[in-house]
């Protein structure tokens, strides 16, 4: 990590621009670390089951995007833990990256990817998109509640920053320290038929 630099997690939900934000740090200048095909996620799971660091192994990055791992037997939401990220990093800032919430479930029922369907469903055990969708959306409400309740009495750790409706200024402003060039924000990965 750079010298006096504060570490970065993003903590919103995968399909709510988690590539575009790491690439738009990285752009900066800035060691950012993505998904690693869930490899982020796993780690931190097994070093917090062993009472370790939560970033052992990655302790030289400054931001940490997309840490979940799906299969259809297994899901880890590290991202989640963000309790505990902030108790052992007490300089490090959150993003909660977020949007329209059925633009949302309409991007991951339409998300391709190694049947990502099919494993929530076989992770779920529902059989319905319906019924999937309605799972989504109750965890969506309760994880976006958790957060912000968390963050209440610290909100300076905390950047809310809607995909679909701010401009990258708003990382921008809620970093700057870090001088960022908004010029390197571009939107990457979106799902083929999702809304606009």
């Amino acid at each position: 990590m750079t010298a006096n630099r504060s570490k970065i997690f993003q903590i919103g939900f995968n399909k709510c621009g988690t590539r575009t934000i790491h690439h738009f740090f990285a752009r900066n200048g800035l060691k950012s670390l993505h998904w690693e095909g869930g490899k982020i996620a796993k780690a931190m799971l097994h070093n917090r089951a062993a009472s370790r660091s939560l970033i052992e192994g990655y302790e030289d990055f400054d931001v940490f995007t997309d840490m979940e791992w799906l299969t259809a037997t297994t899901h880890i939401e590290a991202f989640k833990f963000f309790p505990e990220i902030a108790d052992a990093f007490p300089d490090a800032r959150f993003i909660l990256n977020t949007r329209d919430r059925e633009n949302w479930i309409q991007s991951r029922l339409s998300h391709d990817h190694r049947d990502f369907v099919g494993r929530w469903m076989a992770l779920t055990g529902l059989t319905d998109p319906d019924a999937l969708a309605a799972h989504w959306r109750e965890e969506w409400d309760r994880h976006h509640r958790n957060v912000r309740d968390f963050f209440a009495d610290a909100p300076e750790r905390l950047v809310v920053f809607d995909i679909e409706q701010d401009s990258p200024e708003t990382l921008a402003k809620g970093f700057p320290e870090l001088d960022l060039n908004t010029r390197f924000y571009k939107h990457r990965g979106k799902t083929r038929n999702e809304p606009a």
